[in-house]
């Protein structure tokens, strides 16, 4: 495996979509895996092999790891580590990889890994919500960003390569500012 990529976000800062627009270019071929859970396989870069958890086939917009069970965490590191060797790179993305024995668990298999965390306004995830026809609850959303922020300094303790993505601007993949270079 050359690198892990991990995605995290406050609720509709766009994680799904920041998927489709900036890793589900560009492939040879695609596969979409139903067992043990949700995964996309896709082939990339020169055969390189891809996984992505969940399935991101472009229909919906809360698609992906959205779709997985909350309780995914610990079938989800037994099939990394039964399937590490396979893919050449792993993303996760989403609320059920954001936790601390998930990341210290990927810090435990030494490869890189760059840290993405999407964020947008207070008011922009909240209409974003509604248009989804998710209840435009403030608190929640508040309880996502401080979850994130959690993240991201435990992400830089663990010498993740951080990435800040703004997603405001609805019409750019994001606009990234590179954290603890």
């Amino acid at each position: 495996m050359k690198k892990i990529i991990l995605l995290i976000g406050q609720s509709c800062a766009g994680k799904t979509t920041y998927i489709r627009n900036n890793f589900l270019k560009d492939y040879s071929s695609i596969n979409f895996i139903d067992k043990p859970f949700k995964i996309t396989e896709f082939i990339k870069n020169n055969d390189e092999k891809w996984l992505l958890l969940g399935h991101h086939k472009g229909e919906k917009r809360c698609e992906g790891s959205d779709e997985l069970s909350m309780a995914i965490l610990p079938q989800l590191i037994e099939f990394i580590k039964e399937n590490f060797n396979t893919y050449d790179v792993m993303i996760f993305e989403g609320d059920r990889i954001n936790n601390e024995k998930f990341f210290k668990f990927i810090q435990s298999l030494n490869k890189p890994v760059e840290l993405y965390i999407l964020t947008c306004s207070l008011e922009t995830s909240l209409k974003r919500r509604q248009e989804t026809g998710s209840k435009p609850s403030e608190t929640f959303v508040k309880t996502t960003i401080t979850k994130s922020n959690n993240m991201k300094k435990l992400g830089m303790q663990l010498g993740f390569k951080v990435e800040l993505i703004k997603t405001d601007d609805s019409k750019s993949s994001g606009l990234m500012s590179f954290i603890g270079d």
